[in-house]
C-alpha cells in the first residue's frame, strides 16, 4: 500500500471512532456506544419511531448528568432522558444524540414519616413496596406499576385516584434538576418556582430531573387491609357517564376506573370497576348506580391493588406482547364533549380500529394544580384512552392506526376544546400546541426554555422546541 493509500486508509479508520473517544469525561457511571445497546434504544413502547442514538450514560450520580448535558452542549449535540420507555411516539428517542438512560439512578430514601426522596429511575412499583412497609403511599399510582419515577413526574401522571387527589405532579415537594445549561438546581414551591412548575407535566424541556421529594399518604390502618371491589356492566353510555361522574364526586376513599370493552360481535359493553377502603361496607353512591352490578364484592389486599395490574403486564413481557405496536390516543374531554367521543368511537365503522377496550377515567378539574398538566376548563372531565395494537409494525393496518389519530382523534379532541395526554399523543402542528397550552402558559413555558435550555439540547423528539412555528402564529393572531 502507497503512502497516499495508507494516509486514505487512516484517515477513514479515524471516521469510525467512537464519535466520542476522544474528550469525553470520565463518569462514575458508564457511557456506551456499543451497537447492540444503541439499537436496544432506538424503540419505545408505541413501536412506530426509531432514532438510533449516538451513545448512552447509565448515570451513577447527579454530576454524571450534569457532565454529560455540558458535554453535549459543547459538541453541539441533543440529550434525551429516558426511563422504561413508555411514551408511544418516540418522545424519549434521538437521532444520533446522548440518551441518558435513568434506570442506574434508583435509590430511595425516607425524609420523615410522609416524605421520601427517590431517583428518576426508581420503579413505582419498588416505590409501593418500599412505602408499604410504614404504611404510607403514594397518592396517585399509574395502572401499570413497571414505569419510572422520573417519566410520569416529567408527563403529570394519572391514576384511578386522580380524579380526587390530581396528578402525581400534583404531591411533588421538591426536585433536583440539572438544567439544559449543565447547572445543578433545587426547585419547589418556593425555591425557584419557576422552574419548579416548568419541570413537572413539562416533557423533559426545560431540566432533568435527578431526585423528586414525594409527599405520601397513610395507607388503610393495619396494612395490608381489604380493599372492597365493585364492578358494573351497561349497555347506555349517557347513564354509564353520569354514574361515572356521580361516583367521582361522592366517593371519597377509594379509586375509580372504566373502560369499554369491544365484543365478538363489535358491539361495546361499559364497565366500572370502583375501589373503596376506609369507608363503609356499602357506601352510599352504590343505591344510585344504573348500572348493573357485576357479580359480588370482590376484596384484595392494599398491596395487591396496587399489583392489580402486575401479572398482565409479566405475561405480556414474557409473551412478546408488550413489543406489539401500541398506537395509543390518551386525551382528555368536557363532560359535555364526552357522549360524542364515545358515540363516535363505538358507532362508526373502524374509528377504534385495533382497541379491544378503551379507558374512561372521570376528573374533577379542580384536584388538578400544575400548570403544565392541562386540563379541560369545564368542572368535569373525562380521560379517555383509545387502547390500539397492532399485530407488526409498518403493516397496513398499524399505518392507518396511526393516520386515525392524527386525522380523525386529534382534530375532534381540539375541536371540543379538549387536551390531549402528551406520551400518548402524536406530536402537535402549531395550531395544536397552541391549543393544548393556551397564549400565556405558551409564553411562560417558552421563557423557561429559554432560561434553563437555551441551546434547546433537551428532548427534541417531544416537538415542542423550538417554537418558531407557534411564536410565528402567536404574532398572527
Amino acid at each position: 500500500m502507497n503512502t497516499h493509500n495508507q494516509f486514505i486508509f487512516f484517515a477513514l479508520f479515524l471516521l469510525t471512532l467512537p464519535l466520542f473517544a476522544a474528550d469525553l469525561p470520565h463518569f462514575d457511571g458508564t457511557f456506551v456506544t456499543d451497537d447492540a445497546t444503541l439499537r436496544s434504544m432506538s424503540w419505545d413502547f408505541g413501536h412506530h419511531e426509531h432514532k438510533m442514538p449516538a451513545g448512552v450514560l447509565f448515570p451513577k450520580s447527579t454530576t454524571d448528568v450534569q457532565k454529560i448535558i455540558r458535554y453535549a452542549t459543547s459538541q453541539k449535540l441533543k440529550v434525551v432522558t429516558r426511563g422504561t420507555s413508555g411514551a408511544a411516539y418516540g418522545q424519549a428517542q434521538v437521532d444520533k444524540g446522548i440518551i441518558i438512560n435513568s434506570s442506574s439512578l434508583n435509590k430511595m430514601d425516607w425524609v420523615n414519616k410522609n416524605q421520601i426522596d427517590v431517583q428518576p429511575g426508581a420503579l413505582w412499583s419498588d416505590v409501593v413496596d418500599f412505602t408499604l412497609k410504614k404504611n404510607m403511599a403514594p397518592p396517585v399510582l399509574p395502572d401499570t406499576l413497571f414505569i419510572s419515577v422520573g417519566g410520569t413526574l416529567s408527563v403529570g401522571g394519572i391514576g384511578e385516584t386522580s380524579y380526587r387527589l390530581g396528578a402525581q405532579v400534583d404531591h411533588v415537594a421538591e426536585l433536583e434538576v440539572v438544567t439544559g445549561t449543565g447547572q445543578v438546581l433545587i426547585c419547589s414551591p418556593k425555591r425557584n418556582p419557576e422552574l419548579f412548575h416548568m419541570i413537572l407535566a413539562g416533557m423533559g424541556q426545560v431540566g432533568v430531573i435527578t431526585r423528586a421529594r414525594l409527599n405520601l399518604l397513610p395507607a388503610p390502618v393495619g396494612t395490608p387491609v381489604s380493599v372492597r371491589q365493585f364492578k358494573y356492566k351497561g349497555g347506555d353510555y349517557a347513564l354509564y357517564l353520569a354514574d361515572l361522574t356521580n361516583i367521582a364526586l361522592k366517593e371519597n376513599q377509594g379509586a375509580i376506573g372504566g373502560h369499554i370493552v369491544r365484543n365478538p360481535d363489535n358491539t361495546w359493553t361499559f364497565v366500572m370497576e370502583i375501589s373503596n377502603w376506609g369507608g363503609p361496607e356499602e357506601p352510599l353512591w352504590v343505591k344510585e348506580v344504573k348500572g348493573s352490578f357485576d357479580g359480588v364484592v370482590n376484596k384484595v389486599s392494599f398491596h395487591d391493588y396496587f399489583h392489580r395490574n402486575t401479572k398482565g403486564y409479566l405475561a405480556a413481557v414474557a409473551s412478546g406482547a408488550i413489543l406489539s405496536p401500541h398506537a395509543y390516543a390518551s386525551f382528555f374531554l368536557t363532560d359535555k364533549a364526552t357522549p360524542e367521543m364515545l358515540d363516535h368511537l363505538v358507532n362508526t365503522p373502524d374509528a377504534a380500529l385495533g382497541a379491544g377496550r378503551i379507558a374512561l377515567f372521570p376528573m374533577i378539574n379542580n384536584n388538578f394544580h400544575k400548570p403544565l398538566q392541562m386540563m379541560t376548563e369545564s368542572d368535569h372531565s373525562f380521560h379517555i384512552r383509545i387502547y390500539r395494537v397492532a399485530k407488526a409494525e409498518n403493516t397496513p393496518e398499524h399505518l392507518q392506526m396511526i393516520k386515525l389519530n392524527n386525522e380523525d382523534i386529534l382534530p375532534r379532541v381540539f375541536a371540543s376544546k379538549g387536551k390531549v395526554y402528551l406520551p400518548f399523543s402524536p406530536l402537535l402542528n402549531a395550531e395544536q400546541k397552541l391549543s393544548q397550552f393556551g397564549k400565556e402558559n405558551w409564553k411562560r413555558w417558552a421563557a423557561a426554555k429559554k432560561k434553563y435550555d437555551p441551546q434547546s439540547v433537551l428532548s427534541p423528539s417531544a416537538g415542542l422546541f423550538p417554537c418558531q412555528d407557534v411564536l410565528k402564529l402567536l404574532e398572527s393572531k
